[in-house]
């Protein structure tokens, strides 16, 4: 697995679009804060009091990294096209001909990616705290405890995570990347929608809270209760456990060409 993780970190270190996606990310921070503040500057010209100052902080503005549209959009993409590229090149081929076990070429790429893309995640969210900052928004809550901080943190390096295995278990089960990122847009997005076409006797909303995107929201949330957001960050343990189980199998399955 050591040897899968070194090559698979080597190769996203070199990758135009992980560095392109930070660069997107942090740019529409750029244009957030800059919109803030002429939406402020307007708002003082008109004698609108509540135009100014910004109504989060740093810190809830650093945790809600995870759930920005534009962030999963982006993984959705960048994942889906890095995982293909793996078989496309050889690479894949060449790790299991080398002696190495599935199973360990399963665990280096979601190690490998969860740490990029976390990495990613934690500069968009600094990216994002200093356009709150920008806009007059305090560094801490009101009501703040560094031990919810930390298991925020946490939560989204689980969020991440989750992101990283759900995509591996898409890409092995479909082969390219233009399937890889419409499946991935459908159960992103897709689902809460779905939902909401169910029938009552269903309990939509029952089986809205195991969504991915839910149990994400929910290992960050800090104004929940401690044991909410515990629950959230157990059941992103299991719901990653799961899903590289399911693409173990598919890999097992595959031939590696």
């Amino acid at each position: 697995m050591n040897t899968v993780f070194k090559s698979e970190n080597y190769r996203l270190r070199k990758s135009k679009e992980l560095w392109i996606m930070a660069l997107i990310l942090v740019g529409f921070q750029a244009v957030g804060a800059i919109l803030g503040i002429v939406m402020a500057n307007i708002g003082s010209l008109v004698g609108d009091a509540g135009g100014a100052g910004a109504a989060e902080s740093f810190v809830e503005s650093f945790i809600k990294a995870p759930s920005d549209p534009i962030f999963q959009l982006l993984f959705v993409a960048i994942a889906g096209s890095l995982i293909i590229k793996l078989y496309q090149s050889g690479a894949a081929k060449q790790l299991v001909s080398c002696g190495c076990k599935r199973g360990n070429v399963i665990l280096g790429q979601f190690f490998s990616f969860t740490a990029a893309f976390s990495t990613v995640l934690f500069v968009s969210a600094a990216a994002a705290g200093a356009a709150t900052l920008i806009n007059g928004g305090a560094f801490f809550p009101a009501d703040f405890h560094v031990a919810r901080l930390l298991m925020a943190l946490v939560g989204m390096v689980l969020s991440t995570a989750s992101l990283s295995a759900l995509f591996l278990l898409v890409a092995h089960l479909t082969g390219s990347v233009p399937a890889t990122v419409f499946a991935g847009i459908g159960l992103l997005f897709g689902a809460p929608f779905a939902l909401m076409t169910l029938p009552d006797f269903l309990k939509p909303e029952l089986i809205g809270k195991f969504l991915l995107t839910n149990l994400q929201q929910s290992a960050v949330d800090m104004t929940a209760s401690t044991m909410k957001q515990l629950s959230g960050m157990g059941l992103l343990v299991l719901a990653i456990a799961a899903l590289l189980v399911l693409s173990q199998c598919v890999f097992n399955r595959k031939e590696v060409k």
